[in-house]
């Protein structure tokens, strides 16, 4: 799939394998991607850069998923799309993850890296809140 523009992508996970298959992954699709090993590394990173869309585990140590989310919302000006990775019986934290405002979730155990790429893709493609206000900002002062 071709793709409009270099979108950015954060993989957050406290596990090394699952960083660099993802990473390896996405750059070969011509994704722009960063790695954090937990919650407190991907939120340093979330305020330093533009990312379109995070992966991001809910399962780690310091800061997990659930709480790197509820941060980026008390934050209010970081603007990304959270894509939750749960592993075996974590269910009702993605669940929480949906509710705070994370877009979709997938479980570890049984996934299908074509259908992740879709979602990334197709949540990547929205056009960020910065940039709506940026465009319209014009429109609407000249009213």
């Amino acid at each position: 799939m071709e793709l409009d523009r270099e979108y950015s992508l954060l993989i957050v996970d406290d596990e090394s394998e699952i960083r660099e298959t993802y990473s390896a992954y996405f750059r070969k699709r011509g994704f722009h991607v960063d790695t954090a090993v937990n919650g407190v590394e991907a939120l340093a990173k979330l305020k330093a850069g533009e990312f379109d869309v995070t992966l991001v585990d809910l399962s780690m140590p310091e800061m997990g998923g659930i709480q790197l989310i509820e941060e980026v919302l008390k934050q209010g000006r970081i603007d990304t799309r959270f894509i939750v990775l749960t592993g075996h019986g974590g269910y009702e934290d993605a669940v929480k993850a949906i509710r705070l405002g994370a877009v979709y979730w997938f479980e570890k155990s049984n996934i299908d890296m074509a259908e992740v790429l879709a979602k990334v893709i197709d949540f990547a493609q929205i056009m960020p809140l910065r940039d709506v206000a940026r465009l319209l900002g014009p429109i609407l002062r000249d009213e």
